[in-house]
């Protein structure tokens, strides 16, 4: 597997990652799971039922979406304002440890950049 690369988030990708962070909350909010799974960097390791399990598809994590994510958990994640994301150097986390997401480059020169979900702690 290739390593994957990030960008370093300067204080212009400050608001980017905030639109990227806001989008996925009113996706949680509508319910449409499978969004916030299209938003993660495969593959990802999760703990599912207190067991790493290993995901490569987005169809694979929102069939377990309800097991990773339970309802306080979604609501915790829709309530957390934009301006309580941390800003890390190993990228950007939730108050409460639960979501990680980084600025992934999309090429080898890392000329383009996304945003996508690198880590889902249970």
């Amino acid at each position: 597997m290739l390593a994957v690369l990030s960008k370093p988030i300067v204080d212009a990708e400050k608001e980017e990652a905030m639109n990227f962070f806001y989008e996925l909350k009113i996706q949680l909010a509508l319910g449409e799971y499978e969004h916030f799974a299209e938003e993660v960097r495969y593959p990802i390791t999760i703990p599912v039922d207190g067991i790493p399990k290993s995901y490569t598809f987005a169809a694979e994590l929102e069939e377990d979406f309800g097991r990773i994510f339970s309802e306080d958990e979604i609501q915790t994640f829709i309530s957390t304002d934009e301006f309580k994301l941390i800003f890390t150097s190993e990228g950007v986390k939730l108050p409460d440890d639960k979501v990680w997401f980084d600025l992934i480059c999309m090429d080898p020169a890392c000329n383009e950049a996304e945003f996508l979900i690198t880590e889902i702690n249970n």
